[in-house]
């Protein structure tokens, strides 16, 4: 949705993920500009719904999901459930599952899925009940990007300049851990849903 929302220029600036943005970029020639990562790590989490092993899974053709099929996170998911020693293009179903992951954790707890990549604000919630969490590494890669439009980005160098600065200014602040109840203030005060699970890992 950011995504679009530059490309129809209903907003400036932006954040998305790195796959969509490169692949408008590149395939579909639209010249949209990534000009800073948003973020640099990337934790990869898959996890099982309740009352679901791991040999469950070896040749069932459960259904299991990364979101979009052919995505980035698919390919996640796939490499994951490989390294736990599965097939991952024999032994389950790969679904396209809009909605990112707050839906695939949705379909993980009402059976839907088998499996998928989750957050990790997610593992609480599926452990508390009766899911597991079978693979969680964490890699550095570029996972986002924040973007604008090639003719914006060239007519107003300088507030690209000033955007960039301030984001990073911003981060500063959240990432230390002294300002945490400040941050966490500022959340709550401004009507943001800033669920336990985020502040438990904050």
């Amino acid at each position: 949705d950011s995504l679009v929302a530059v490309i129809g220029k209903g907003v400036d600036f932006s954040a998305g993920d790195t796959d969509a943005i490169i692949e408008a970029h590149v395939n579909e020639g639209v010249d949209v500009w990534a000009f800073g990562t948003r973020r640099d790590k990337e934790d990869i989490i898959f996890g099982l719904a309740p009352g679901i092993s791991l040999e469950d899974l070896k040749g069932s053709g459960l259904q299991v999901s990364g979101g979009r099929v052919g995505s980035r996170n698919e390919l996640l998911g796939k490499k994951m459930l490989a390294e736990l020693g599965l097939d991952p293009e024999k032994d389950v179903e790969w679904i396209t599952l809009g909605g990112g992951s707050d839906t695939r954790l949705a379909a993980l707890l009402n059976g839907n899925l088998a499996g998928s990549n989750i957050q990790v604000r997610h593992i609480k919630t599926l452990e508390e009940a009766g899911g597991t969490v079978v693979y969680n590494k964490r890699r550095k890669i570029a996972q986002e990007f924040y973007i604008t439009m090639g003719d914006y980005e060239k007519a107003n160098p300088e507030t690209v300049q000033a955007f960039m600065t301030t984001i990073v200014r911003a981060k500063q602040f959240v990432k230390d851990l002294n300002n945490k109840d400040e941050v966490i203030a500022i959340m709550v005060k401004n009507g943001f849903d800033f669920p336990q699970e985020f502040i438990d890992t904050y």
